[in-house]
């Protein structure tokens, strides 16, 4: 741990302390001084709330599993519709995908969550034929239904256009990142 008198000292570097300080998510500048730059570090390091960078890459990892799924709808309102566009984000990740209906799709697991949680509002008229009353009961239903379709085969990995559409535009983006 970073302290005033391992700096006065000499034992740590301002370099040292930059890397210390980027390592944690500090933002910083040029000409920020060691003094006002361990006082963020220590702040850093007290913070209960704060999340380690290991946690953070591997909450990421986890909610952009993919997992090969067919949506169906269940609302009234979406059922002539060939797909939806949703968008989830956290602190952590943000995911944003036309999701096709009654096709099977690759989803990430987070989306996949975020469907099933969604409901919508059906409303049955239980009014009986003599009667002058109407009585409408409410019900939630979920919007959703969601049928895991399990691990492809390597000849449906390397058959599905989808997928073959996911790895060029990895390639693409690792040509791209390699170009910087």
């Amino acid at each position: 741990m970073a302290t005033k008198e391992s700096v006065n000292s000499g034992e740590m570097t301002t370099e040292e302390l930059r890397a210390k300080a980027k390592s944690l998510g500090i933002r910083f500048t040029k000409n920020t001084s060691d003094d006002v730059l361990l006082d963020k570090i220590e702040a850093a390091e007290k913070d209960p709330r704060r999340v380690i960078n290991n946690e953070t890459s591997e909450s990421r990892k986890v909610s952009k599993a993919l997992r090969r799924v067919e949506v169906a709808p269940l609302n009234p309102m979406e059922q002539n519709l060939p797909a939806k566009y949703i968008s989830f984000a956290n602190r952590y990740v943000t995911v944003s995908k036309a999701v096709q209906f009654n096709t099977p799709i690759f989803l990430e697991k987070c989306i996949i969550e975020m469907l099933k949680e969604q409901k919508f509002l059906y409303v049955k008229d239980n009014t009986e034929k003599h009667s002058l009353q109407k009585s409408p009961e409410k019900v939630y239903k979920p919007a959703y239904q969601i049928t895991e379709l399990g691990t492809p085969t390597e000849e449906e990995w390397k058959n599905d256009p989808q997928w073959k559409k996911m790895r060029a535009d990895k390639q693409l983006a690792n040509l791209a990142n390699e170009g910087k």
